[in-house]
């Protein structure tokens, strides 16, 4: 019988023995195996031996080909980068904390072709509502439902701050809208370790750390096109280009004020929006007359500088942005409850009057389902007018 596993011939000449792997040795304290369950079919398995203990790892379920061992192999070595360089106290046992996890969770993005704003955006709400708390030292491999539900509970009585300016001592109760935004991080960190073997069950968290349901808002502020026409006039003149852009375009407020000059492609008519939100960056074709406004905007400036910036050549911020709109707001008369963001919501809602859902999602940077959820809303008369087209 043969021994070896690394040929497609060998392992049809194993047994098929569900409990039992034929393990092959690749290197010093490290192992490859193979559990065979039926006639060409089985399980690959990684084996690692570190400071006394052994550790077991289930890889993929390659198809048994000629090169299965070799992809197993593959991803072997990888789990074995993860459990050989994860730290190792004084005692020689493992322990991989919660902290240790969310640190390479960050890395591993950051690896990602620009993602280094994703892997910011993570390592800072990582750092204000993990690190500091007593989950981080805690070992994966004792890590308890108990200490999740706890971290839940302190991550709940935390009071949201209004503003980013840290001498605004603005706050309001945590919403679960927040919440679920604050353990995406957390849980993807966990989903990753426990996904390369770096603890053997995910149950500390798989239930607790689920999103809540239906607590996100829907977007129902909507501005007419004279009511942002007259809010544009009302506007101040260092402000007006910033809220003009976002009249003219389905951009989130933080994107447009992003934008520099060298965003902007005046022979092409183009305008490319760098990655936010997940989302990878888009191109914008634009017509005349909005090329025409960007392109006095970006006239006399540098390829650095923002497209729609401040007066002193700073870009516009959130808190920086609220002023100035609340001001515009209540010159125009308009609702109190109108920030920058509606702006975007009143476009994108007009958009999906005119283009099919898959151009306005492409236009504004977001996906299909949220379209459809928050945005793609017919008034009363375009229901009756559609179903009218019924009437035999």
């Amino acid at each position: 019988m043969a021994k070896d596993i690394n040929t497609v011939k060998a392992r049809s000449l194993l047994p098929v023995n569900k409990d039992a792997i034929r393990w092959v040795r690749v290197s010093r304290h490290r192992s490859v195996g193979f559990r065979k369950t039926a006639p060409g079919r089985g399980f690959w398995w990684a084996r690692a031996r570190i400071a006394g203990a052994v550790r077991y790892q289930r890889l993929d379920d390659f198809q048994d080909t000629g090169n299965s061992f070799a992809l197993a192999v593959e991803a072997a070595n990888e789990w074995f980068a993860f459990v050989f360089n994860s730290p190792i106290n004084a005692a020689g046992r493992y322990s991989y904390t919660v902290k240790n996890a969310c640190a390479d969770y960050v890395s591993w993005i950051r690896g990602k072709k620009g993602a280094d704003r994703k892997a910011r955006e993570a390592e800072a709400r990582l750092e204000r509502l993990v690190y500091a708390d007593p989950l981080a030292s805690v070992p994966l491999a004792k890590l308890h439902v108990d200490h999740i539900v706890s971290w839940k509970t302190r991550l709940e009585s935390l009071p949201a701050r209004v503003s980013r300016d840290p001498d605004k001592d603005v706050t309001r109760e945590r919403a679960r809208s927040t919440i679920n935004r604050d353990i995406v991080a957390l849980r993807a960190a966990l989903n990753r370790a426990f996904g390369r073997g770096l603890v053997q069950s995910d149950a500390a968290w798989r239930s607790e750390l689920k999103p809540y349901k239906n607590v996100d808002g829907t977007r129902e502020a909507y501005l007419t096109p004279a009511q942002r026409k007259r809010l544009l006039d009302n506007a101040d003149k260092e402000i007006r280009p910033f809220l003009t852009l976002l009249t003219l375009l389905p951009l989130r407020p933080g994107a447009a004020a992003a934008l520099t000059v060298a965003d902007f492609d005046a022979k092409r008519r183009a305008l490319t929006v760098p990655e936010e939100k997940g989302h990878r960056s888009r191109v914008i074709a634009l017509p005349l007359a909005t090329a025409a406004f960007i392109a006095r905007c970006a006239k006399g400036k540098s390829a650095g500088d923002p497209l729609v910036g401040r007066s002193d050549g700073r870009a516009w911020d959130k808190d920086s942005w609220k002023i100035g709109v609340k001001k515009a707001v209540s010159a125009a008369k308009l609702d109190d409850g109108v920030s920058a963001y509606t702006l975007r919501h009143s476009t994108i809602t007009d958009l999906v009057k005119k283009v099919d859902v898959l151009t306005v999602a492409e236009l504004s940077g977001t996906s299909i389902q949220i379209i459809q959820k928050h945005y793609f809303k017919r008034g009363d008369e375009d229901a009756r007018r559609a179903l009218a087209h019924l009437n035999i």
